[in-house]
Formats: C-alpha cells, structure tokens, sequence
C-alpha cells in the first residue's frame, strides 16, 4: 500500500468544490451598433465564439460592420449552461453555471510535484511521471501497474567490509480513468531519471452549439 507523501491521492487531483447552481463570468461585450439578431453566439468545444454582423444603406452608399471574438471558457464552467443577455445599453454578458463536483478519479490537466524533482504531469495525450532513481541500478528498479494504481518500487543493498547497507523507496500514483492500461511504458534517461508514460484515450471531436440571446425588458 502507498505510504504518507509518497501518493497523487484523488482529494489532490479534484478541482476545488462549488455550488452546483453558482455562476462564472465568461466575457462582456459592446454590441450598441448591432441589433440582437445580428449577434450570434456558440460552442465549439471549450471555445466560445461571438460574431456580429450590421449591413445598411445609407446616403453615401453601403455600410457594413461586423466582428467576430473568441473566448476560452473556463475550465470550471460546464459549456451546455452558458447564457447571453443583452442589456439595454447594449452590452452583452455571458455567462456560465460552475460545474457540479465530479467523480474523484477525473483528473484536470497540469503538473503535480509530489516531492523535490519528481513530477506526475497529464496532458490531453497522455499521463507521465518523472522520478529520481540515479541511485538505482536498472536491475533494481520495478514497475507494475495493479488496477488503476501505477506502482514504482526500487531497492539496493550492497556490502563493503563488512558493513551492510540498503537503501529502497516506494511511489504509487493512481492514474486517470481514460488512460490505456496496456501503453503504460518506462524508460531510463540519462540523467538517472526514470520517465514513466501512458497514453489517454482519444476524446469525442467537441460539438458545436448555438447559443440564444435574451434581451433586457424594459422596466
């Protein structure tokens, strides 16, 4: 079993805890030279596109404005809640419902230092953990995988003049649902660091959405 300090625990590796019903702020807009049909909102992915666009005849010929922005959502807000109103100055706010907890084992993307040097990092590819084990032979050093719980063991003992010594260490990391059990692979550097990698499962192509715009009654 792992021991204190020496495990990624899950409680780590959530985001932090909000109100399921609690709102974030995506971006405000200055839409005044535009009617509210011709500004369009929608989702692809974890990208929010805003586009406006204002066509007009007037006495010196044709007039056209247009524009369009894009916004990163945040990562804690949950993309099919956003919602755009229109107020009656002519600003556009978006916003977003924070999303509810999840489950423990659904890991955000980033890098965990777990001690001095070593390093457990997921990306949108892959899981990989970076340890020290410059004072390891490669013969001594052991990797297994036992359910979800990546396990790297090392132990060296040796003897000189009749004095005995033994040096060893233990780190279990628990990995991330979506990762390939069967890509877990290994490798020694030649630094004496022993990178430890796994591939993730490919996510679905994000979907795009279109997005309503309510406008501000008067009062």
């Amino acid at each position: 079993m792992a021991t204190e300090a020496e495990v990624i625990s899950r409680t780590k590796m959530q985001r932090p805890r909000s109100s399921s019903d609690e709102k974030t702020h995506i971006a405000t807009v200055d839409v005044r030279n535009y009617r509210p049909d011709e500004v369009s909102l929608r989702v692809e992915g974890n990208i929010l596109v805003v586009k406006a666009k204002h066509y007009s005849d007037g006495n010196f010929g044709f007039e056209r404005n247009e524009f369009q922005r894009t916004y990163p959502v945040p990562q804690d807000a949950d993309p099919a809640s956003i919602t755009s109103k229109i107020s009656q100055d002519g600003y556009l706010t978006i916003e977003a419902t924070r999303r509810a907890v999840k489950a423990v084992d659904d890991f955000p993307l980033g890098g965990y230092e777990t001690r001095a040097g070593e390093v457990a990092r997921i990306d949108d590819k892959k899981f990989s953990v970076l340890l020290d084990v410059s004072n390891f032979a490669p013969d001594e050093i052991k990797v297994k995988v036992v359910g979800n719980e990546l396990s790297v063991s090392a132990k060296h003992e040796s003897e000189t003049e009749g004095h005995f010594s033994s040096r060893q260490f233990n780190r279990n990391f628990v990995l991330p649902r979506d990762v390939k059990m069967n890509s877990v692979m290994s490798r020694l550097t030649e630094e004496g660091k022993l990178l430890v990698e796994a591939e993730r499962k490919a996510l679905p192509p994000p979907q795009e959405r279109f997005i309503s715009i309510e406008k501000d009654k008067i009062a």
